[in-house]
């Protein structure tokens, strides 16, 4: 229950991060958890689950079009029933508009924008040379990190009670993790130039007499200025919000191989070193011990039986491997420190296992049995619920909390489904589109920033 109390006391969105590596499901636990939390009864919780990234597969996961609007989409199955909103978030687009406040700083632009006649050396003897490196070559996971202070900002989030976020692959979730204090120094050290470039134009001005005065600056570096501190604003809160375990949770998702393992063992260590709090592990496609005797007689079957004995003992032995390590992580002190002195403080990173299913959990309702599996019970509790002692009444602001999803990527190739008389449609609100070919929602009115 602490999540969410925490939420609502501080006034903020709480936010469950779902992350690890490709093709381990992330997209289907980050969606499931979602929709789990907006169709639970006496929650009564607003929902939204966002994808961040650049190979979005949330609207295959929730069988809706989210490729038609910008804007987060409002699902009206009797489910959920209108309580749970989609986005897939382009962070490309977001960047670019990083990028364009920042290209008003580079040297030539700059000295014409600034209307008098500077000299670019000038200029470059300010320091200002040296943001062009980052204008032409941005660091990876910067695309990421702009779209998702976007998703975060109070004036976006704040009609949500919980926000779920379904990451990149590993390595570019914790290089974007890792983004907000390299930006805030970077962007610190943008916004002084802001006092050294009145002091400037101020000197050239007085040396150039009356015309220059007469001529008045244009107002756009002033203007990319003010966004810029605007997004190192949201940067740094990005930053204390993801250290916050009152705000926020990470879900690791593996599945018991060598390779997903070693990687998710990696992403709890990093997670945890950069004070982030890992509260569960969810580890997919787990076989069960009592199958493999449909293989039928003689020597084919009996391979076939030597061969699921393998693979239950194989995932036996990696299921043990990341048990252990959690574990052994949830002992440490950094993992102790990250808890933040709350009630939670002496738990350890709960591993829950998901079984193989041998047909694809697609859409609201195979989603909502997904999750009921997966995060029912205590771990479902933790991430989850309201602290019915909280002083939060009626006219309380809603506060959402984060939930990010993240793991490895994949390249899957999406195959076409064949539509089935056996499976119905569930209703949408139509959003226009000039050739729809799927299930739409509706999207919420033009108010995200």
């Amino acid at each position: 229950r602490d999540l969410c109390r925490g939420g609502v006391l501080r006034g903020e969105t709480p936010v469950i991060f779902v992350g690890g590596k490709g093709g381990v499901g992330k997209t289907s636990v980050s969606s499931s958890l979602a929709v789990e939390l907006a169709s639970s009864p006496g929650l009564d919780l607003s929902v939204l689950v966002v994808s961040t990234d650049p190979a979005h597969s949330l609207g295959d996961a929730l069988d809706v079009d989210l490729r038609s609007s910008p804007e987060p989409a409002v699902l009206g199955d009797p489910l959920t029933d209108r309580r749970l909103s989609a986005l897939e978030v382009d962070p490309r687009s977001a960047l670019d508009e990083f990028r364009k406040n920042l290209e008003l700083f580079d040297v030539n632009r700059l000295s014409s924008s600034l209307g008098v006649d500077v000299s670019p050396r000038l200029l470059e003897d300010l320091g200002i040379d040296e943001l062009s490196s980052l204008i032409r070559n941005p660091p990876p996971g910067l695309d990421e990190l702009v779209a998702l202070a976007n998703v975060l900002d109070p004036r976006n989030s704040e009609k949500y009670d919980v926000i779920v976020v379904d990451t990149a692959p590993t390595g570019h979730t914790l290089r974007m993790l890792q983004l907000p204090q390299f930006l805030d120094g970077f962007l610190r050290t943008l916004l002084t130039l802001r006092t050294k470039l009145k002091g400037l134009i101020s000197t050239v001005q007085m040396f150039m007499g009356q015309q220059a005065q007469s001529s008045e600056p244009k107002i756009t570096v002033d203007d990319a200025l003010t966004a810029l501190e605007d997004f190192q604003r949201r940067a740094a809160d990005l930053r204390r919000r993801l250290q916050d375990p009152d705000a926020t949770r990470f879900v690791v998702v593996s599945i018991p191989t060598v390779l997903s393992v070693s990687e998710s063992e990696r992403l709890v260590d990093e997670l945890t070193g950069e004070g982030i709090r890992v509260s569960d592990v969810v580890i997919n496609q787990c076989v069960g011990s009592g199958g493999g005797d449909g293989g039928g007689e003689g020597p084919d079957g009996e391979a076939m039986r030597r061969y699921y004995r393998r693979r239950v003992d194989g995932q036996r032995r990696w299921i043990g491997e990341l048990t252990g390590a959690c574990a052994e992580v949830s002992g440490s002190e950094e993992y102790r420190s990250n808890a933040g002195g709350d009630e939670d403080e002496g738990r350890p990173i709960n591993v829950r296992e998901v079984p193989f299913y041998d047909m694809e959990l697609v859409g609201v309702p195979a989603l909502g049995y997904l999750g009921g599996r997966t995060f029912a019970g205590g771990g479902f509790e933790r991430l989850v619920s309201f602290d019915d002692t909280a002083d939060a009444g009626p006219d309380a602001p809603r506060n959402p909390k984060l939930v990010v999803c993240g793991g490895k990527g994949a390249s899957v190739r999406p195959r076409r489904r064949l539509p089935s008389p056996s499976r119905s449609r569930r209703p949408v609100t139509p959003w226009p589109s000039s050739a729809p070919t799927r299930p739409t929602a509706s999207a919420t009115p033009s108010t995200w920033t």
